[in-house]
Formats: C-alpha cells, sequence, structure tokens
C-alpha cells in the first residue's frame, strides 16, 4: 500500500510539474550502477543486467531522483516480466544532442494493440496473469521522460520480450 501511494504521489506531481528538476551530465556507468545493485538486491538477482562495452565513454543528463525512477521503473519491469536466468540488455550511446539508453528483455512481451495505452495510469497489460503491479510504473516513466524533453519508445513481441528505448537530451 506505501509503494502504490508513494507511486500515485510521484505521478500527481510529475504531471503536475510540481517538482523542480535538477538535470546533472553524469557517466552513466556511474549513474546505473547503484540502480543495477539495488534491483539485483530486490529481486534475488533473478536476472542478470548486461550493459554495452560503450557505457563507459556515455553520459546521461538527468535530473538523479527522475533517472532513478525511471531506470528502476524499466529494470524491475523486465525483471518481473522475464524468465528467471534471462538476461536483461542495457545499451547506451551518445549522440551530439542525446543520450540514447535501450533496455531489452525477453520476457512475455506486450500485445501490439496495448502499446498504445501502456503509458496510460492504472493501465497494465492483459497477459500479465498474477504478476504483481499497478500499472503506474510506465506512466510515471514516460512523465519523468517528459520532464527531460526526453521521448520514449517501445516495441514489443508477445511471448518474445520488450525493447523500451529512451531519449534524453545531453544538455
Amino acid at each position: 500500500m506505501t509503494g502504490l501511494l508513494e507511486d500515485v504521489l510521484i505521478l500527481g506531481k510529475t504531471e503536475a510539474k510540481q517538482t523542480k528538476i535538477y538535470p546533472i551530465k553524469i557517466k552513466f556507468l556511474e549513474f546505473i550502477n547503484p540502480i543495477i545493485e539495488q534491483i539485483g538486491f530486490a529481486t534475488d538477482h533473478k536476472n542478470e543486467i548486461k550493459i554495452s562495452e560503450n557505457a563507459n565513454e556515455c553520459s546521461i543528463f538527468v535530473d538523479q531522483e527522475l533517472g532513478k525512477n525511471i531506470f528502476v521503473n524499466l529494470l524491475t519491469n523486465a525483471s518481473k516480466f522475464s524468465n528467471d536466468k534471462a538476461p536483461i540488455h542495457i545499451n547506451i550511446s551518445n549522440t551530439d544532442s542525446e543520450a540514447i539508453v535501450e533496455v531489452i528483455d525477453s520476457g512475455i512481451g506486450i500485445d501490439n494493440k496495448e502499446l498504445e495505452s501502456i503509458f496510460t495510469a492504472f493501465q497494465r497489460g492483459n497477459n500479465v496473469g498474477t504478476i504483481q503491479g499497478t500499472g503506474l510504473g510506465l506512466a510515471i516513466v514516460k512523465k519523468s521522460i517528459e520532464r527531460h524533453n526526453g521521448k520514449i519508445k517501445i516495441e514489443s513481441e508477445l511471448g518474445k520480450g520488450t525493447r523500451i528505448t529512451v531519449f534524453l537530451p545531453l544538455k
């Protein structure tokens, strides 16, 4: 219940743009490694999270609190909806103007008919069965990315997995 209330508050503040954001430029590995450790601990290291080799050379420009919410939600979903021991991949690249981060899993996937509404609060896929969740995670992710003037793209295939691509400006 506490987690649900926290998610509702985060979503409400993000939608209302009540929370000021303070993006900083940070090396991606410095930013993402503590999040990966947190996810590993929370999931009892159910899935190996593999980061692209070039990640050491890449940066991200992000408000650390909102950025943490973005990637905790994305990695939690990737783990929650994947089989045990199935790897999760994080790819990052930098262009002159943006950081592009992909989170790729080989989980249950999302039906194409549901992709348009998956970022709506309290929306969950019809194929989630008994997997717990509130349907707020991806709504929070999208609103948090929009607060950074970024974009999010999702590609998915039922039974094959999901690729979520986050585009965040570097300034």
